[in-house]
């Protein structure tokens, strides 16, 4: 894969999405069936570097 000019990893892990459907659903079918929505970021290691 070319790697264009001026870019790189700044770092690296893994990103969860978790959310919480309103009271009385069982599960979300729409947006506004969401009551919460959370964005996890999740560092790869201890250090991160630019490559």
């Amino acid at each position: 894969m070319a790697q264009i000019k001026g870019t790189g990893i700044l770092e690296r892990g893994n990103i969860y999405f978790l959310y919480r459907p309103k009271v009385q659903k069982e599960q979300a079918r729409g947006e506004r069936d969401v009551e919460r929505f959370y964005m996890v970021l999740s560092l790869r290691g201890k250090t991160s570097s630019v490559r």
